[in-house]
């Protein structure tokens, strides 16, 4: 698999508005805070398969993921329709799958689906 991203102006050597990661002064911007989101080592996506939906957790990092999923089927006004709390173990650098409960598929446009990990979740267990 390949990815990446080229990164055309990293930091500024002056105050000035731009496009850099990083300011003048050494400050983090915007940008640099979404490329850290968007490569991060782990993901979880729902995924639709021939016997109903499945939560496929990708774990690139090198450390067993261990973590409590919290599965919700919501309306768009925000009313929660259903939830279920599933446990999730992916070893390093692959991904695990997880069966979504029937009970939580969405039904029509105007339910859909959330899955968290629980906040705080380490390398190799929650915690």
């Amino acid at each position: 698999m390949c990815a990446g991203t080229i990164v055309w102006q990293l930091n500024d050597c002056w105050p000035v508005t731009s496009w850099a990661a990083i300011d003048g002064d050494g400050r983090e911007k915007p940008l640099y805070h979404e490329l850290k989101r968007l490569y991060a080592d782990r993901l979880l996506t729902f995924q639709a398969e021939a016997g109903g939906l499945a939560l496929a957790a990708v774990n690139q990092g090198a450390q067993e993921w261990r973590a409590a999923l919290t599965l919700r089927r919501v309306s768009v006004e925000g009313e929660v329709l259903g939830q279920a709390t599933v446990q999730l173990a992916a070893r390093g650098r692959s991904v695990a799958r997880v069966d979504v409960p029937r009970e939580l598929t969405p039904v029509g446009a105007k339910e859909f689906l959330v899955g968290d990990a629980a906040p705080g979740t380490g390398p190799g267990g929650t915690g």
